[in-house]
């Protein structure tokens, strides 16, 4: 596949999963989340597929450990010794504030803490857990959108 074109599956995909959980905060209410969990597994895909194809010459430390976060999430959600389902990966709190002390105007959607142990590659779930876990999904999947834009190839 054209990378031009896996690119923008992955902005687009990126785009619906972002509008769907700012609907959600604005509503209060998760109407399905088996299709929102297929919509974190679908931006995940795209972003395993485009951080195949990026020129890593040029990458800073941050933006590699960025990566290796990502593969985590990725291949836990793919290939985890024990099934994972939405309230496993994902933190979503309608008030705003959850544990540990996290804080939002609206609610949360954050990345959860995975065991370190649930995939093969215990160094990727390590970076997931430093860089992803308790933070916003919205916010670090435009980070990882940026990455993958600046060095596709």
């Amino acid at each position: 596949m054209d990378n031009q074109k896996m690119l923008y599956s992955l902005k687009i995909s990126i785009k619906e999963l972002s509008n769907e959980i700012l609907l959600i905060l604005d509503n209060n209410r998760i109407e399905d989340k088996n299709s929102l969990y297929k919509k974190i597994g679908d931006v995940l895909h795209w972003i395993y597929d485009c951080i195949e194809k990026l020129d890593d010459s040029n990458l800073s430390s941050e933006e590699n450990d960025y990566i290796t976060a990502f593969r985590g999430a990725a291949n836990a959600q793919k290939h985890s010794k024990i099934e994972l389902n939405f309230d496993d990966f994902i933190n979503c709190a309608m008030f705003p504030f959850s544990l540990p002390t996290v804080f939002s105007d609206k609610g949360l959607f954050n990345w959860k803490i995975l065991p370190n142990n649930i995939i093969r590659y215990e160094n990727q779930i390590k970076k997931y857990n430093d860089l992803l876990a308790n933070h916003n999904i919205i916010d670090s999947l435009k980070i990882i959108e940026n990455i993958i834009e600046k060095n596709l190839i």
